[in-house]
């Protein structure tokens, strides 16, 4: 600045050329320049500027300065010009000097304007004769001390926000300081160990919270731990002063370090009451314990229901072959005795006999089989399905002629399963084919076979009259017909049959139709 103030041509300002300033100015003006605190001179009546670097170093580059160096501070200051002109003429007349702390004056720096914060004091300077010529202005930019001050009231508002949540938190919140005294302990915990709220728990020892195992484990375990590994966690207990309980918690230890030497200076613990997490865990486990048992009991009294309903079907099928033989007898006699003495309604009537003592022999037949799948004993061994299936396929030639069947199977597995069940579950799923084919087209049944999941899938699909979607499921009932039976023959149990094989061996069976193009029943079956 002493250069920039010898080359600026003060004669077209106001206090006029350098050669012709009084002593008084060219002495205030020196000793500015020297100092190294920022100083402003306003001089004369139209206050003309005369600043050092430190104070131009406030200004910022591309700012107020170099065009506030010799120009009139009303110019400069334009915008609060309306605020210092009365105090600054104040001055002038030799009224009190002005002191003002931490005043906030928008300053174009650097081409930005930025909200700046000074302190600053105002005093008269006189000349040889003591009159008033200028104003000395010696100031300082306290704009990050306003700062610093505002992050401090912001933290003290964040620390009371944390003060407020520690102290209406739910759980035991404590500080513990190196000496072993509790510093600090929150209104949850004080209730937890039974704490009077205006006891001081500095006075009181540790100690008192817990049992002699309880405090060895504590300062064996627990403190070593934190001071080392920098944190503990886990259960344990402490025990409330007053009453004596001993309340479970899961402690949460952490250790506190001074942000500036890195040392420890205390252990900070959040501790959850376990009490309601045991209750609900002991509810719960009565609970489940009680619902075990009544599954138990209803499981072994379904599986006696089970029993005693396949020896029910098993002994009343056996029951019921016997009147059934001798009705048979009487038939096979009428029919070959006197037949031809029957009038035509009489005939009628005994052909209506003979179909229902067969269907009556074909659903006993079916129910013994049922009850045997429910029943018999299950022993695995392993099964050729290919070798089983080829020679169920190669039956079927019997029962229908061989230009009316085109049957094609995938290559299956040796599995390990009941052996005569898998042969009826086949059996019945090929004899299902037959049944509901389609009149005047050649039945066309396939076996497909893959692995899905670490299972065997196996499909038996055909051409026949199909089914609607909505029967995917009612058709694997005892007893469920989806036609009459003088449309179709059969009980409705060959499925409901298939069906339990499965279960019996862990597996699943699903069908799929399509009324008019044809049934697809999937197989599952683990392997074994």
């Amino acid at each position: 600045m002493p250069e920039l103030l010898q080359q600026f041509n003060w004669q077209q300002t106001a206090v006029g050329a350098m050669g012709s300033w009084p002593l008084s100015l060219r002495i205030t003006v020196s000793t500015i320049m020297a100092a190294r605190f920022p100083m402003l001179l306003l001089w004369g009546p139209r206050f003309i500027q005369i600043y050092n670097d430190a104070f131009r170093q406030c200004l910022g580059d591309n700012g107020k300065h170099p065009a506030a160096l010799g120009a009139g501070a009303a110019d400069t200051w334009s915008k609060i010009w309306p605020v210092l002109e009365p105090r600054f003429k104040e001055i002038l007349a030799g009224q009190n000097a002005l002191f003002q702390e931490d005043a906030l004056f928008p300053l174009t720096r650097d081409g930005e304007v930025s909200q700046v914060y000074w302190t600053f004091s105002c005093s008269a300077v006189r000349d040889e004769n003591g009159l008033v010529q200028g104003i000395l202005v010696v100031c300082y930019d306290s704009t990050e001390k306003i700062r610093n001050m505002a992050a401090e009231v912001r933290s003290r508002e964040q620390q009371q926000k944390l003060l407020t949540l520690v102290d209406n938190s739910v759980d035991l919140m404590s500080i513990l300081e190196l000496d072993g005294t509790n510093s600090y302990i929150n209104e949850a915990g004080r209730n937890i160990l039974g704490i009077d709220a205006d006891a001081d728990v500095r006075t009181i020892p540790i100690a008192d919270f817990h049992t002699p195992e309880q405090l060895v484990f504590v300062e064996a375990e627990i403190i070593p731990s934190v001071m080392g590994k920098g944190r503990w966690a886990g259960q344990f207990a402490v025990r409330n002063a007053k009453t004596g309980e001993i309340i479970p918690l899961f402690n949460n230890c952490h250790r506190i370090t001074d942000t500036v030497t890195g040392q420890p200076i205390g252990i900070g613990a959040v501790m959850r009451d376990m009490r309601p997490e045991l209750n609900a865990r002991k509810i719960l486990e009565e609970k489940v314990a009680e619902r075990t048992q009544e599954l138990q009991r209803a499981n072994e009294e379904l599986e006696k229901i089970n029993k005693d309903l396949a020896s029910f079907a098993y002994v009343s099928s056996h029951d019921l072959q016997e009147p059934l033989r001798k009705i048979n007898t009487f038939v096979s006699r009428i029919e070959n005795e006197s037949i031809e003495n029957l009038t035509g309604n009489q005939r009628d009537l005994f052909e209506r006999i003979k179909r229902s003592a067969y269907r009556m022999h074909t659903l006993i037949n079916d129910l013994l089989s049922f009850s045997r799948t429910s029943s018999a004993e299950r022993i695995f061994k392993p099964v050729d399905l290919q070798e089983m299936v080829t020679e169920l396929a190669a039956g079927l030639q019997e029962r229908i002629p061989s230009e009316e069947l085109v049957f094609e199977s995938d290559m299956l597995p040796v599995i390990n399963a009941i052996p005569y069940q898998m042969h009826q579950l086949f059996d019945n799923l090929f004899s299902n084919a037959i049944k509901f084919r389609k009149p005047g087209v050649a039945l066309a049944l396939r076996v497909g076979y893959r692995k899905v999941s670490g299972k065997h899938l196996i499909t038996v699909e055909d051409n026949g009259i199909g089914f609607e979607p909505q029967y995917n499921e009612r058709i694997f009932e005892v007893f469920q017909r989806l036609h009459g039976r003088y449309e179709y023959d059969g009980t409705g149990i060959g499925l409901a049959i298939c069906k339990k094989i499965l279960e019996n061996h862990s597996g699943s069976i699903y069908a799929e139709g399509q009324k008019g193009i044809g049934a697809k029943f999937m197989i599952t079956l683990p392997e074994r």
